[in-house]
């Protein structure tokens, strides 16, 4: 009996662990399900943040055309900074890399393309953010009939530029 009391014994740990093994794969299914769900979102909410970045800096672009007496072409400047380590905390930046390019600008103070295509908007996308848009895993599309750039993201979310207006949109994906 002792036999059959041990081996009894042995089954029911077997089990027990296959349970816990079962149980811990399913709760390690169920977090990554959700991990999967919200990665659209977190694509999606990144094209939001450059969103707001668009906006600023189309804003930021309009003042200083206005400030230099409306000329049809500009030179923008982005300056990196870079973190230097120092004893004083007044001189712990110092400037490197100025990168300039020069953006047609529309009669009323919105930036345009150099041309009418994807990569018009593309470079324009580059020339106002300073990255390009593979970058952000974007899909670029011109659209001559509403005079528009729109920047397309993997989970369906779009950005619209119009650039008559400097109108900016944001639109989340319909699924």
């Amino acid at each position: 009996m002792d036999s059959s009391e041990n081996s009894g014994g042995r089954l029911q740990t077997v089990y027990r662990q296959l349970v816990a093994v079962i149980l811990l794969l399913l709760v390690l299914a169920v977090l990554g399900y959700r991990y999967f769900e919200a990665v659209p979102g977190i694509v999606a909410q990144g094209l939001q943040v450059e969103q707001t970045r668009l906006l600023n800096v189309l804003a930021m672009t309009r003042s200083k055309w206005l400030g230099e007496g409306q000329p049809p072409r500009m030179l923008l400047s982005w300056v990196k900074q870079v973190d230097i380590p120092s004893a004083q905390a007044s001189a712990a930046l110092t400037l490197e890399n100025t990168q300039s390019s020069e953006v047609l600008m529309a009669s009323g103070g919105w930036p345009l393309p150099h041309e009418r295509s994807a990569a018009g908007c593309a470079r324009l996308w580059y020339q106002l953010l300073g990255v390009l848009p593979d970058g952000q895993e974007l899909q670029v599309q011109f659209d001559g009939e509403s005079f528009a750039c729109w920047f397309i993201a993997g989970d369906g979310s779009r950005l619209s530029y119009r650039l008559d207006s400097g109108e900016v949109n944001f639109l989340t994906s319909d699924r």
